[in-house]
């Protein structure tokens, strides 16, 4: 398991709106599959932090490159 947390830089809403105000996230998936598709669709990040979940290990630049 993996632990995101972060601030967006822009939210998008399905309704085409945006907002700008910079809001703060957690989340928690199962896989890096999806990790990644987390990353492909909610980008751009002011700050993001990926763990894992059971170690706390700090995987930020593995999935971030």
């Amino acid at each position: 398991m993996f632990t995101i947390t972060g601030v967006y830089a822009v939210k998008f809403y399905p309704t085409g709106s945006v907002s700008r105000d910079k809001s703060a996230f957690k989340m928690t998936l199962n896989t890096e599959k999806g990790v990644m598709a987390f990353l492909d669709e909610q980008k751009p990040f002011v700050e993001i932090e990926i763990t894992n979940a059971e170690t706390k290990e700090n995987l930020t630049k593995y999935f971030m490159g």
